[in-house]
């Protein structure tokens, strides 16, 4: 049996709108999962529940065999880090730390020596009595995430927890949070709609998409190997032509788009006559002059300088825009309206199944 574990959950906010639909999730004890996806898909109403703030209409959280499903928040051992920091403006750094163990009637001398241990971990030494409005957004969110993991939790739901920082902080911040996660083994629920958050978080990731789970598997397998169509689309691939899959070789499809056959990786078993779409990267797309083998002519749309790369703005023959990134000297003689090929490596080109099941 899993550590945590949801069964059969469903939860509205109103009678007639179901945000989760019988979802179902098992977390291993020390592990980190993310719920990805984009606003309203319920990954945040999943941890809301989880935390005891809002109660499904039917299903159980189940955590180290026992059942919280009706278990009031307050006494759930769960620490919960927020997107808004969610910090006591009137209470210094170690006090806002202190906050869960004094409401736990923890004796003092041993809530001096948890928080102690809980700022070097987070590395917030000398800051102990500086109030909030003191601190630079990623110190705020360090006595945050310094405030759920003082009372020992069971398990850390983190929020979206690095929305409200700029791209550099974010990244020091996240791998503060791993850092920080590995070291204790806490299990940890963390939710996010970035992809690479997530990827470079977790040890598994739950797709979500309207209420559901729609994949879930590590990091390189949600990264590399999506499933979905949705996925595909969510995890940064560019569907670049649609056909018929017309005969299938080993874990290769040949499909038949409207301008030739085109070889492409498959992520689940297909059949042939099965219509699918051809999705890819913009990095593992390649210009060239002349066709050939898995190349499909195409026309520069636009061509933007972005320092160590350019990126081209193609139209496709299905209709639909893809970007390429290519270093600068491989287009240097290319411009706006010219017609190329682009060129996709069976292994990088991914044969989905159209309609999603």
């Amino acid at each position: 049996m899993a550590f945590l574990e949801i069964i059969d959950l469903s939860v509205a906010y109103q009678s007639n709108f179901v945000v989760l639909r019988n979802l179902n999730l098992s977390v291993e004890k020390g592990s980190f999962l993310s719920l990805l996806g984009p606003s309203g898909c319920g990954k945040t109403t999943t941890l809301r529940t989880l935390a005891g703030f809002l109660s499904p209409i039917n299903g159980k959280i189940i955590i180290d065999g026992k059942d919280y499903t009706r278990i009031p928040p307050h006494k759930r051992n769960m620490g919960i880090v927020f997107q808004s920091y969610a910090l006591f403006p009137h209470l210094n750094v170690f006090e806002n730390i202190a906050f869960g163990l004094k409401m736990r009637k923890i004796n003092k001398s041993e809530i001096n020596q948890k928080v102690k241990k809980a700022i070097d971990l987070v590395g917030l030494t000398g800051l102990e009595n500086r109030l909030p409005s003191q601190l630079s957004g990623g110190q705020q969110q360090r006595v945050g995430i310094a405030r759920a993991i003082v009372i020992e939790p069971d398990v850390l739901l983190m929020d979206e927890p690095l929305s409200n920082l700029d791209a550099n902080l974010r990244v020091e911040m996240r791998n503060e949070i791993r850092r920080i996660q590995q070291r204790l083994g806490i299990t940890t629920i963390y939710v996010t709609h970035d992809q690479s958050e997530a990827v470079a978080l977790s040890d598994q990731i739950a797709v979500m998409n309207s209420g559901k789970i729609v994949q879930l598997g590590s990091p390189n397998q949600v990264f590399s190997n999506p499933q979905k169509r949705f996925v595909a689309n969510f995890m940064g691939f560019q569907e670049i032509a649609s056909g018929v899959v017309e005969e299938l070789q080993n874990e290769f499809a040949v499909v038949r788009t409207t301008e030739k056959s085109l070889r492409a990786r498959m992520t689940t078993q297909l059949n042939t006559g099965e219509k699918v779409v051809l999705c890819a990267r913009a990095r593992r797309m390649n210009i060239d002059r002349r066709d050939g083998e898995n190349k499909l002519p195409t026309q520069i749309i636009s061509k933007i300088f972005q320092g160590e790369n350019i990126s081209l703005i193609l139209k496709m023959p299905n209709g639909n825009s893809a970007s390429v990134e290519v270093e600068p000297s491989q287009v240097e003689d290319l411009s706006e309206g010219d017609r190329v090929f682009v060129h996709i490596p069976q292994d990088h080109l991914l044969a989905i199944r159209e309609e999603e099941e």
